[in-house]
């Protein structure tokens, strides 16, 4: 063969060639690409049982005022790896089994009214550098389940039953050494004490979406967080908390906490409202903590302003440091005062009792004043060995009771309760 033809056959296959590698090339890239995306995935299986019983006199149907409800959820939380080290998935699928409830007493949002029911969600991650972190769907805002590392404010929502606080819209997250950014942009929300997906709306019943900004300032001991946020024919609102931790002799610790709310009306809730004289609100509320050998002491206060209609406001004023589970710490400029200590009989199980008192209004007239009293007892129990480690066990009573001279509710409201909670979790890949 001419070296004229081996150049022209060489000439027509190296093209040939070329693509065949790049072909391969692509496709083992594809491979490594989707090998990564499935070998750092993960799935979580929370394993959730609660149980809550109690009377709640002040707690108007259907939320009460005897409360009774047993459930199981069931919580699958899904994270891909990443595509790029860019792209990834979060999903989610949470099952909330009722195993009982009387009929004829108020499950208080543990159930769908008396029913078992799913909640679901899926995000797009984007992790395109530490300064530019993204999630686009549905995807949770709430700390204290794990969504977010810090509890951010007014983007952070505190669940207080089994499924967890989840937004719907965007998060951009920019982590800068000790200081960590939030935005978001959310149009729907479920979880907590809602059983569906619910779109944002404002105080005219308009949906309306709203608009967060925040930051965390984190060096370990000291932790400083602001948070701002606006919804428009609703509010303005404005938090900022912290905490500082020093050391306090030998084997002893004080913490120092703080939290501040402030919220304006704007728009339709503002002209709404300025025919009752209501048109902003405040919260102020700090604890201090004494930890030393097995024993945490521990003192709070929490001073609230106007009882605004916190549910058409989207407003929640129930962030105080006192604690209870019967009796509310935000209704008219209430006072609630606390004081407690947590003692650990092994060092597994804590045992834990706190002494509340309020002092307030049932609303904005004044016509009612409300002077509250309780004692709430508690066991903490976490598994930290065997089959079982990591699960955790806690039991609350409560009983309390409140004085309301000329209330429509009674003169004297007595309550109980009891809530029970069983918690583990299962990496199932």
């Amino acid at each position: 063969m001419s070296h004229k033809k081996k150049t022209a056959l060489l000439l027509g296959v190296l093209p040939l060639a070329l693509m065949a590698a790049q072909a391969t090339a692509a496709e083992v890239k594809s491979e490594s690409a989707a090998s990564k995306l499935i070998a750092d995935s993960s799935l979580n299986l929370k394993l959730v049982n609660e149980y809550r019983n109690a009377d709640k006199p002040s707690a108007k149907a259907p939320f009460g005022p005897e409360i009774d409800a047993w459930t199981q959820g069931f919580m699958f939380d899904f994270k891909s790896g990443k595509i790029a080290d860019v792209v990834g998935v979060e999903s989610n699928l949470y099952r909330i089994q009722k195993l009982s409830a009387d009929p004829d007493k108020s499950t208080r949002w543990y159930l769908d009214d008396h029913d078992s029911f799913n909640i679901a969600g899926a995000a797009a991650v984007f992790d395109f550098a530490s300064w530019a972190q993204f999630k686009v769907g549905r995807f949770g805002t709430d700390a204290g389940y794990g969504s977010l590392k810090y509890p951010v404010p007014l983007i952070h929502s505190a669940s207080q039953r089994v499924v967890p606080r989840m937004a719907e819209g965007a998060l951009w997250q920019g982590d800068f050494d000790k200081l960590h950014l939030y935005a978001m942009y959310a149009k729907a929300y479920a979880g907590g004490f809602y059983t569906d997906w619910l779109d944002e709306y404002a105080y005219n019943k308009e949906e309306e979406p709203r608009y967060n900004l925040a930051g965390v300032w984190d060096t370990g001991p000291l932790q400083l967080m602001l948070g701002a946020q606006h919804q428009q024919d609703t509010m303005n609102q404005y938090m900022g908390r912290g905490s500082y931790t020093w050391d306090a002799g030998s084997n002893a610790k004080m913490k120092a906490e703080a939290l501040g709310l402030y919220a304006n009306t704007i728009g339709a809730a503002k002209d709404a409202l300025d025919v009752k004289g209501l048109d902003d609100t405040y919260l102020a509320t700090a604890k201090l903590s004494y930890i030393f050998d097995k024993t945490t002491l521990f003192a709070s206060a929490g001073q609230t302003g106007d009882k605004l209609p916190l549910n058409a406001l989207r407003l929640d004023t129930d962030y105080t440091f006192p604690f209870d589970l019967s009796i509310d710490r935000n209704h008219q400029d209430m006072l609630s005062l606390q004081a407690g200590v947590n003692y650990n009989i092994l060092p597994t199980t804590t045992l834990g009792v706190a002494l509340l008192t309020t002092d307030g209004y049932e609303d904005y007239t004044k016509a009612v004043a409300i002077e509250g009293k309780s004692v709430n007892f508690s066991v903490m129990h976490a598994v930290d060995s065997g089959p079982l480690k990591g699960l955790k066990a806690l039991a609350i009573l409560n009983k309390a009771k409140e004085y309301r001279e000329g209330s429509a509710l009674g003169d004297t409201l007595n309550y109980y309760d009891v809530k029970l909670k069983v918690s583990y979790d299962i990496p199932v890949f």
